[in-house]
């Protein structure tokens, strides 16, 4: 039989077991007591160091000349003591609950400072650049149950940032162009007198009185196009609804609303910078701003106020434009400080009449970040090669026989008014009505922008129609641009130095006649547009023979003063170039028995945009047109590094469709990129000036008729800034000559100054030895001296840090310029200057060496740039890079001392 066996349990068996959980329990709830408080305690530590960030960055923000480090410290402790936190005495072991406090100084990139970087309790001067304060506190708190476990204490600690805050009050939706900016002044038209009136042109002038005396002043108008203008009003807040003049009018408002809100534009581009917004819902340098459809007229009263009440307006600056239509985007760039003195709405252009009072700072108020840029000090290279074209004085010994060559644009466009107005065959009554514009018109091709004499909202001046000459023109032929330029044409024919001229008859013989030819051009130019005269000959000295030629031109049209076809500015001045390698330089005077060189001159007359290319090798120099299909992400042209150089634009022209023919900045290869490896007509037209005209010592000279884009005309195509002029009206003098006749004259005085000419080298050039440099002395300090032969200086303006380098001829002999420190990424406005002596100036070596420092972007000749040094490693360097190649002209013109 089997013994069953029985497990008896003895009483309080359990007890052990009971007591250690109830020790575990008792812990668990100690240490989470402990815990809790030690959260609790931290988390008063952290909006305590917080607050104390803020202060201090307050007072660094606000403080005097006098105001030392001891005043930023003692700013962090108070506030911490106002918070409940009391901290050790710098360099003192805590006691009781006292914490340890360290804060310091850190640039705008997140850096320590250098130098003595810790904010201490002594009275040293708070240094400069200080982008960011840095608080932080660490100490320990007393536990309660956990020392059951042996833990006394826990530790707590606590970091926190603060920085200037972004643009907030004060600051309005008017986006000002870079390019009226030069240094700390208004830039003054260049050249100063386009339209020939003997006045500065754009009001431009310095004050000399009242609270704004030293500075300068200028018209700033609104923008027309989505190119380059010079102001346009935007919006803060993205959606549609946004648009318009009512919310216009409340951003304008007072102190402005943009602490209400911001919201970045998109990115213009498919590809963007992974770091776009660099700080989103804050207006910074940097980003993309969104056009405002509200008009100038519905806004007066609240302008009126800022002009009456003369308020200080801080004004985004952009550099960029990107979209079309409501959908045109701005790149800010940096911020200034502007008053409005006056505006202006009425005619053909609204206008501000601003004072600029420098740049801008960012917010005079503290702003709490929870990081701070993270450093990186292999960041970045910028560096670039520099070119430039030597320019000289040429001092005429004796009177030179001048050669001219007209070209002139005889495109369909000519056969409308100044205003590119058509009023035949029964216009339709324009509605709305436009203030100083007739009752019934066409527009047939680009005109200004009007203004409704309705409401004094701007109408822009866009085509209607097509087929502009043979089918559409304006009625009055002595109204059309082509009967203006013909006439203008035939008074200067009258003053030049030929048998049967005043000039000529009452001095005769004095050295060769002058000779003159016509080249006409359209969207092509044939051998047979550079015109045949009654001798024979391309040139004529027979004054009578040359006005007939002149008047009497026709292009298919049967009518002297209409004329047919599209613009290839490129076709016209290279048709120029063979006219002048198919006839002598030189002649040979029997009254002076002796051979005299002629002085060959060109003068350019249009009044459209280019838009057709060109082709050196077809007989009609055509090579079709510059449509929208032309563009796309092929247009894009970079580098050897894989950087971006052109075709910035190439989505916004795109986009423009058959608009894209009348935007300048579309028709430049910067702007619009490349087309199957052929650069932008404007571009082509630039080039053949250049490397043909120019290079062989032809004075080129350029006049706009109409409104129209001055790319490529004011600074490209003329030989200088000077050679340009514009007539963007016909005015009629007393005794019937008009504004373009004036211009014409100008253009002749220039040619026949004999004080000064203006020389220029066959090209730039990349190098030079030590024998065309001397020594310079800077006015900032210390000199140059070969081979450092020029400077390069860069600034940002949020960080307020400038980084300057010279210009150096390099191992290789190639003139170039690198920073040797790292430049911290971001956006920098760059103005540079190199010296140069030209041995061809009348002195030779001896001559003066004369400051290059204007820099040409590929579409006009800027003061300076603006160029984004980015986090991007180029192939071939270890170390993010960014190359800005730049092309110098001149500073000033070479003839201004006489």
């Amino acid at each position: 039989m089997e013994r069953r066996m029985k497990q008896r349990r003895a009483p309080g068996q359990s007890l052990p077991l009971i007591a250690l959980m109830i020790l575990v329990l008792v812990a668990m709830v100690g240490l989470s007591v402990d815990v809790g408080n030690t959260f609790n305690e931290e988390r008063r530590a952290v909006a305590a160091a917080n607050a104390a960030s803020l202060a201090a960055m307050n007072q660094v923000i606000r403080a005097g000349a006098l105001d030392t480090n001891q005043v930023v410290y003692n700013s962090i402790v108070s506030s911490l003591r106002s918070n409940g936190i009391d901290v050790a005495p710098h360099g003192q072991t805590p006691t009781g609950n006292q914490m340890v406090l360290r804060a310091f100084y850190l640039d705008p990139q997140g850096r320590l400072l250098d130098g003595m970087p810790e904010i201490l309790p002594i009275a040293v001067d708070i240094p400069n650049n200080v982008g960011f304060i840095q608080v932080t506190l660490s100490g320990d708190v007393d536990t309660y149950f956990a020392r059951v476990v042996g833990r006394n204490d826990l530790p707590i600690g606590a970091t926190a940032y603060a920085g200037q805050c972004s643009m907030g009050q004060g600051v309005y939706p008017i986006m000002v162009y870079q390019g009226n900016i030069d240094g700390d002044q208004m830039r003054k038209p260049n050249p100063p007198d386009a339209n020939n009136d003997g006045i500065i042109d754009d009001g431009w002038r310095v004050i000399n009185s009242g609270p704004h005396a030293g500075r300068t002043a200028r018209w700033v108008y609104n923008t027309e196009s989505a190119a380059p203008g010079s102001f346009a009003f935007v919006r803060w807040l993205s959606h549609p609804s946004n648009n318009n003049s009512p919310t216009l009018a409340e951003s304008l408002r007072g102190e402005g609303n943009l602490s209400m809100g911001f919201e970045e534009a998109p990115y213009p581009s498919s590809d963007p910078p992974s770091d776009y917004p660099s700080r989103p819902g804050e207006l910074n340098e940097g980003d993309w701003v969104h056009s405002s459809a509200g008009l100038m007229a519905s806004v007066a009263p609240v302008i009126q106020s800022h002009v009456d009440a003369g308020t200080i307006m801080t004004l985004p600056i952009y550099d960029r434009v990107s979209g079309q239509g409501q959908n045109v985007v701005f790149r800010v760039v940096s911020f200034g400080r502007f008053v409005i003195l006056n505006w202006h709405t009425q005619g053909q252009h609204s206008y501000f009449d601003m004072v600029y009072l420098g740049p801008a700072t960012q917010s005079t108020v503290a702003c709490q970040f929870s990081a701070v840029p993270i450093p990186d000090d292999d960041c970045c290279e910028l560096w670039g090669d520099i070119s430039f074209w030597p320019e000289y004085q040429i001092i005429p010994n004796e009177s030179q026989p001048i050669q001219y060559i007209v070209v002139l644009d005889v495109s369909g466009s000519m056969s409308a008014n100044f205003n590119g107005q058509c009023d035949n065959s029964n216009p339709p009554l324009r509605n709305p009505q436009l203030v100083g514009q007739p009752s019934h018109f066409r527009q047939c091709t680009n005109g200004p922008m009007y203004i409704s004499a309705v409401d004094g909202s701007q109408v822009p001046g866009l085509t209607e129609v097509t087929g502009t000459g043979p089918t559409w023109f304006w009625r009055e032929p002595t109204e059309r641009r082509i009967y203006v330029a013909k006439h203008a044409i035939e008074a200067m024919i009258r003053e030049l130095y030929m048998p049967g001229n005043p000039r000529y008859d009452n001095n005769p013989g004095l050295y060769p006649p002058d000779q003159f030819g016509l080249v006409v051009f359209h969207h092509e130019s044939n051998p047979g547009d550079a015109l045949t005269f009654a001798n024979g000959s391309r040139f004529t000295s027979d004054p009578a023979d040359a006005i007939q030629r002149v008047i009497g031109y026709r292009n298919g049209i049967n009518d002297d003063y209409r004329v047919q076809g599209g613009t290839n500015a490129a076709a016209g001045l290279y048709r120029a170039w063979l006219t002048f390698q198919s006839m002598p330089d030189r002649v040979y005077h029997e009254a002076t028995a002796r051979y005299y060189d002629y002085k060959r001159v060109v003068i350019f007359v249009t009044d459209g945009v280019s838009n057709q290319f060109l082709d050196k090798n077809n007989s009609t120099l055509r090579h079709g047109q510059s449509t929208s299909a032309t563009f796309s992400a092929n247009s894009r042209v970079f580098d050897e590094n894989g950087q971006q150089i052109a075709g910035f634009d190439w989505e916004r022209c795109r986009a423009l469709g058959s608009l894209v023919i009348e935007d300048g900045i579309c028709q430049t290869t910067l702007g619009g990129g490349l087309h199957d490896g052929r650069d932008r007509p404007i571009t082509e037209a630039i080039q053949v000036s250049n490397e043909y005209l120019k290079a062989n010592g032809i004075e080129v000279f350029a006049l706009a008729l109409s409104t129209l884009p001055e790319t490529g005309l004011s600074s490209g195509i003329p030989s200088s800034p000077q050679h340009y002029r514009a007539a963007a009206n016909l005015e009629r003098n007393p005794d019937g000559s008009t504004n373009v006749d004036g211009i014409m004259r100008t253009f002749q005085s220039i040619v026949e100054d004999g004080r000064c000419q203006r020389g220029l080298d066959p090209a730039p050039i990349t190098s030079f030895d030590a024998s065309r440099f001397r020594p310079i002395s800077l006015m900032t300090g210390g000199s140059l001296s070969f081979p450092n032969v020029g400077q390069v200086t860069v600034h940002n303006s949020v960080t307020d840090q400038s980084f300057t380098t010279f210009i150096r001829i390099d191992q290789d002999g190639q003139l170039r310029y690198r920073f040797a420190e790292r430049i911290p990424p971001g956006l920098y406005t760059l103005d540079a200057t190199l010296f140069y002596v030209n041995p061809n100036e009348p002195q030779g070596t001896g001559g003066p060496a004369r400051a290059y420092g204007t820099i040409w972007t590929g579409a006009s000749e800027v003061p300076q740039i603006t160029v984004e040094v980015a986090n991007r490693t180029s192939a071939g360097s270890l170390v993010p890079s960014t190359r800005a190649n730049l092309d110098l002209r001149l500073s000033g013109d070479v003839c201004a001392a006489n």
